[in-house]
């Protein structure tokens, strides 16, 4: 039978898993994985923009060309920000209302924002769908627009690509640990956390996965 979202835990079921931004060890590990994928993601996406640049400079795009000085930078990067956090934050949110037809929540924290449904149970392949909605989504359209837009778009397409795959890093986390959990899992996003509940019968007698 296939599994539905639902506001009230199902029998049978107990807490096995709990990822949550609240512990400072956590926080700390995620943002270091943030910057290892920001650092990686400054230097791949202006190599796809050289792909696909018709005149083949690989290490064009990144560079502010057409933007005259830092202050110009620095707005250029203020408003990818926030574009990227409005089009990210919105894209998780969409999908939870899409499974739910419930508002979700929305928070922005000093490290980190974030769309929350506190009071919902998603399946494995909805809340897979929530998570990783921005980070397939936007890196689809800002590819996209690299391909097509005139050049004096690749730095803004870039900085939007590299911000929004950095900051996918706690999504990237949560999808990790629906893949590796049981048969049956259901995810409660708060925010701060994201709590995974599976069916008790699935658990070995041995199982060590609940934090």
């Amino acid at each position: 039978m296939s599994l539905i979202p639902t506001k009230i835990l199902p029998p049978g079921y107990q807490p096995w898993r709990t990822l949550s931004l609240l512990d400072r060890k956590n926080l700390l590990l995620v943002n270091i994985w943030g910057l290892v994928i920001f650092f990686a993601s400054a230097v791949f996406y202006p190599r796809v923009a050289g792909w696909l640049s018709s005149s083949g400079d690989v290490g064009a795009g990144i560079a502010m060309t057409g933007l005259s000085g830092a202050g110009g930078f620095l707005i250029m990067l203020l408003a990818v920000t926030a574009v990227m956090l409005l089009v990210h934050e919105g894209l998780h949110g969409f999908f939870f209302w899409y499974f739910t037809r419930e508002r979700p929540k929305f928070a922005f924290k000093v490290f980190y924002a974030y769309a929350a449904l506190p009071d919902w149970y998603l399946p494995r392949r909805q809340y897979l769908i929530s998570a990783l909605a921005p980070l397939v989504g936007i890196t689809f359209l800002g590819v996209l627009g690299l391909a097509l837009l005139p050049g004096w778009a690749d730095p803004p397409l870039i900085w939007l690509l590299v911000l929004n795959t950095s900051g996918a890093v706690g999504d990237l986390w949560v999808a990790l640990a629906l893949l590796r959990a049981p048969a049956g899992v259901l995810g409660k996003d708060s925010g701060d956390s994201s709590e995974l509940f599976v069916p008790i019968h699935s658990l070995g007698s041995n199982d060590s996965s609940l934090s």
